[in-house]
């Protein structure tokens, strides 16, 4: 049983000048993501600071998927 439920995908382009990322979490790509104002919908506010990405680095496009992580 999963403990988590996807919220958002976004697709961001030179990812260092939109959000600060931390360090790695577990073995899931799980980031800690902190700064969301920069991202496409600047009026929405993220409770959720946990995500993972994906990077192709021929297109250099990195695909951000926020969770929300459910309590047990």
């Amino acid at each position: 049983m999963k403990n988590y439920e996807i919220i958002k995908i976004y697709k961001v382009i030179k990812i260092n000048e939109l959000i600060k990322i931390d360090e790695v979490i577990e073995t899931h790509k799980f980031i800690r993501i902190y700064e969301f104002s920069k991202l496409n919908n600047k009026e929405e506010n993220f409770k959720y600071d946990i995500g993972y990405k994906i990077i192709n680095q021929d297109l250099e496009i990195i695909s951000i998927c926020f969770i929300k992580m459910l309590k047990i």
